[in-house]
């Protein structure tokens, strides 16, 4: 997971890179189930800022948008 701050509206520096995670959690609602990625230490955010993720092997990186929740 990668935290960027705000450049004028677009990602800029990146404020906090974790690419292992001690700790995931799988939660089922109805035929969804969802992936939440607990950080290590919490990391303080302020304004407009960006999170995504890097993909960091030619691994699939299998993502989903789901727009019915």
């Amino acid at each position: 997971m990668v935290i960027w701050d705000d450049n004028l509206g677009v990602p800029g520096e990146i404020t906090h890179f974790d690419e292992n995670f001690s700790f995931v959690k799988f939660v089922q609602e109805g035929p969804d189930i969802f992936s939440y990625y607990i950080l290590d230490n919490a990391v303080y955010v302020a304004g407009t800022y960006y999170i995504g993720l890097s993909q960091t092997s030619e691994m699939s990186l299998n993502l989903g948008f789901d727009r019915n929740t």
